[in-house]
């Protein structure tokens, strides 16, 4: 089978949705399909394969970068159809690009939507009745199950053609090689974090922590420079700020750490401004089941789906400090609690939530579409 994979992501980039689509692509490659990825040529001049860590077993078409914002977007569309239209007729059109996919049913061509939130754009919106409306729209994924309980309220669609698929994380399939932590005292409580700064994401509720365990360090990967900036300035000599490592590298650091936290706060804004934190279906999440330590993560319904206190993770409630800093403290004091944690949190990865995994579950349920 030969899929197109319509991904509007900037490749390489340190935005998480780049490195979901790259995954992605490579799972289905895997899975025996012939598979392009259609994206965004990023400023950084790096082979995107290695940048993500993954082999090169599908191509890449990235429309070139243009510095005149007004136009860019047309034109990487026109760029991403013609070569499309060059490249022959896929067997399956399957992608993130609510906008090239909603051009492709146009032509009465049937897509798959992949879909990860529901903004309140009215661009995105009438996109969305529009390929609902062409009657191409033969199937979508969803990444959690809040998000297609409210994709329902909102638009006229048959459940049966919904199919939630979590996401996922690569399995560690040979252990990589540690590097060492900038630390106070080894001998201290060492905590992880990796993923962007932006508002929402937990970086007060880490520097609040740290003032009050003195004991514990914490260690921070991602974040652009201006962010790294105003985070450094607080000057907390146990929260160490590493800045961003790409995928090959932030492995080897997040292994020498004793446990890994999530703080997600219940609002979570990017960059466009829009808000995520009711769907949000974290990568960092399932990356941190595979490097097999015990998860600190916030109590939110989107995150029950996955994660089960006491069983997978310890949770606690974003506005409970008191629960959070419970939490660390009992981690530190019951060595067989953070085995039986990191534990069954890579079983599920194993058995439930690897790309894998993921891609063989889509690939079954488009074989049931009509």
């Amino acid at each position: 089978m030969k899929l197109f994979y319509f991904s509007g992501s900037t490749i390489p980039s340190q935005f998480a949705n780049s490195v979901h689509v790259m995954k992605m692509c490579s799972a289905f490659a895997r899975q025996g399909l012939d598979v392009r990825l259609f994206g965004k040529k990023g400023k950084k001049n790096t082979n995107p394969y290695d940048y993500y860590d993954i082999d090169q077993n599908f191509e890449i078409t990235r429309s070139p970068y243009f510095m005149l914002p007004k136009i860019r977007g047309v034109i990487r569309i026109l760029y991403t159809l013609i070569k499309a239209y060059r490249y022959g007729s896929p067997d399956l059109f399957y992608g993130r690009d609510l906008t090239s996919l909603t051009c492709i049913s146009i032509m009465r061509i049937p897509v798959i939507l992949e879909l990860h939130e529901l903004t309140e754009t009215r661009i995105e919106k009438t996109l969305l009745k529009k390929i609902i409306q062409f009657n191409c729209l033969r199937g979508i994924i969803a990444t959690t199950n809040q998000l297609k309980s409210d994709f329902l309220k909102l638009y006229d669609y048959p459940e049966s053609k919904i199919l939630v698929a979590h996401n996922g994380s690569d399995l560690l399939t040979e252990k990589p090689r540690k590097i060492s932590l900038n630390t106070l005292n080894k001998s201290n409580f060492q905590i992880g974090y990796s993923g962007s700064l932006y508002k929402g994401k937990g970086l007060e509720l880490i520097i609040n922590l740290a003032q009050k365990c003195e004991d514990t360090e914490f260690h921070i990967f991602g974040g652009h420079q201006s962010q790294l900036k105003i985070w450094q300035e607080k000057e907390i000599k146990n929260v160490h700020f590493y800045g961003h490592k790409d995928q090959s590298n932030l492995k080897q650091y997040l292994l020498n750490c004793d446990a890994l936290i999530a703080p997600y706060m219940p609002t979570i804004l990017i960059n466009t401004g829009i808000d995520i934190g009711r769907y949000i279906s974290p990568l960092k999440l399932f990356e941190y089941m595979a490097y097999q330590k015990p998860i600190l993560c916030s109590d939110l319904p989107v995150i029950r789906e996955v994660m089960s206190h006491g069983t997978n993770a310890l949770l606690a409630k974003p506005d409970d400090f008191k629960k959070w800093k419970e939490n660390i403290d009992k981690l530190k004091k019951e060595p067989e609690l953070q085995k039986r944690l990191a534990y069954n949190a890579h079983k599920d990865l194993v058995e439930k939530y690897n790309w894998d995994i993921r891609a063989q579950n889509i690939l079954q349920f488009l074989q049931t579409l009509p």
